[in-house]
């Protein structure tokens, strides 16, 4: 990495009034950290601590899929070696590097991953705190708008759903409530889903298809429901249900007329929140009616998650119509 280079663009970027801080991410930073700080001198790096023997097995399936998306030959095993041997080095010579004195380890910032992925607004406040900045609510909002959107709508696909939490104690979205948990999962037109799930002994539940705008959007209507009154559930509090296809008796909903999605909400009233109790998590499956596997992901695909993200984002901040301020 030529960061001298990149320390000129970033430069020009910012002239005549661009961002004066900047974040900078990549695995790649930890092979070259002698080049980065001989470049980025007052730099912080905030470095995530996992574990590699769980870890290493999906960095080696990352790389070789974006071998596959130029490539239509890749060698699997000869990749998971090279990103093993590669890892291995970068990992214990940044320990070496920081104990030494080579590069300065007070300009790093440690971050365990599994207490980044349980509460990420704290984790990310204390590493804020550690650099000199604060964490506000308002950056506090974003970062959980954006988790939302990474889980919910960057991998969204009507081919291949499936059910995702919309509210988590640690993962917020619009309103929250404690007491109701949260289950939605892309649909389309073009597809007949199976849907099976379980009440919990939910005091309410309903299982609503809506439409909307646009993946992305918040402009959602709902089209059709179906709740503990309506619904045909088994002894065991399992049930059934196809969305699309020929109209049927029972469990049945009409798709919407091109995409939306399908929500479930179960309600409890219980003397302890369900939304932070395992136990009152339902399990929620999905899956397309005599569907074939979807394609494998191209820069179309890519790049169209990452707008229906920014989307997303942009509609709960910037695009956002303010509040009334003041007396009416």
């Amino acid at each position: 990495m030529n960061y001298s280079y990149e320390r000129q663009i970033l430069q020009v970027l910012q002239h005549g009034g661009g961002p004066t801080q900047w974040v900078l991410k990549t695995p790649g930073h930890l092979f070259v950290l002698p080049q980065l700080f001989a470049a980025f001198g007052d730099a912080w790096v905030i470095q995530t601590h996992r574990d590699p023997a769980r870890t290493m097995a999906s960095t080696a399936n990352i790389t070789a899929m974006v071998h596959w998306m130029r490539f239509s030959d890749v060698d699997a095993v000869g990749n998971a070696h090279f990103v093993h041997d590669a890892f291995a080095f970068a990992l214990n010579d940044s320990v070496n590097l920081r104990a030494t004195g080579v590069v300065p380890d007070e300009q790093f910032v440690d971050v365990n991953y599994v207490q980044l992925v349980t509460d990420p607004v704290a984790t990310l406040g204390a590493a804020l705190e550690q650099m000199g900045l604060s964490m506000t609510d308002a950056y506090a909002t974003a970062v959980r708008d954006y988790l939302w959107g990474l889980v919910g709508l960057f991998e969204r696909d009507p081919s291949a759903p499936r059910f995702e939490r919309l509210v988590t104690p640690n993962r917020k979205l619009l309103g929250d409530n404690p007491d109701t948990v949260y289950f939605e999962a892309p649909i389309s037109a073009e597809y007949a889903y199976r849907v099976r799930g379980e009440t919990k002994d939910a005091d309410y539940l309903s299982i609503t298809v809506e439409s909307s705008a646009g993946w992305g959007s918040m402009d959602n209507q709902v089209l059709g429901v179906l709740n503990d009154t309506t619904l045909d559930v088994d002894a065991d509090g399992r049930f059934e249900i196809v969305i699309g296809g020929e109209p049927q008796e029972g469990n049945w909903l009409a798709p919407p007329p091109e995409e939306g999605q399908i929500i479930s909400r179960h309600y409890f009233e219980d003397a302890t929140h369900a939304g932070t109790d395992p136990d009152r998590w339902p399990a929620m499956q999905i899956e397309v009616i005599d569907g074939t596997p979807p394609p494998r992901p191209s820069d179309s695909v890519v790049s169209a998650g990452i707008r229906r993200v920014a989307a997303f984002i942009r509609e709960l901040t910037v695009d956002r119509v303010p509040m009334a301020q003041g007396e009416p």
